[in-house]
């Protein structure tokens, strides 16, 4: 995995691979968090490459950490993915919302992506990367 806090292209304040491509048939991926960095614009990519199986899915979200209550919320719940493809969400103040694709709000200090497959997983192979955008 990359460093979560390193600077990445165009003097952004983070941008790379949040979660490594992997065949997550039979677990999902764990979810990391990480300072957004005074970010305020954030940009999910899920390249799904092999997905078979009865109703297989994997259905990303983006959560928000709230340190007055010890919780997470959600951001934006990703529309779930059944075919191979790429998928790119985004979320900011500026962001003209979408359902399942683009929520029109502001980053908290800390969020995490996580994503869950579902149905019948023979193969569910994909990558998450998240770059992160200051104005």
């Amino acid at each position: 995995m990359a460093d979560l806090f390193a600077a990445g292209p165009d003097n952004l304040p983070y941008s790379g691979t949040y979660i490594v491509s992997g065949d997550y048939k039979s677990t999902d991926p764990t979810a990391v968090s990480v300072g957004v960095q005074g970010a305020s614009h954030a940009t999910i990519v899920i390249v799904t490459t092999a997905l078979s199986g009865a109703g297989c899915t994997v259905t990303p979200t983006v959560q928000g950490y709230d340190p007055a209550s010890n919780s997470w919320y959600t951001l934006l719940a990703i529309t779930g993915i059944t075919s191979a493809t790429t998928t790119i969400a985004r979320i900011g103040p500026n962001v003209t919302a979408s359902a399942g694709v683009a929520a029109q709000i502001g980053l908290p200090r800390t969020i995490r992506v996580s994503c869950v497959g579902s149905g019948t997983r023979t193969t569910l192979t994909y990558s998450v990367g998240l770059h992160l955008h200051a104005d």
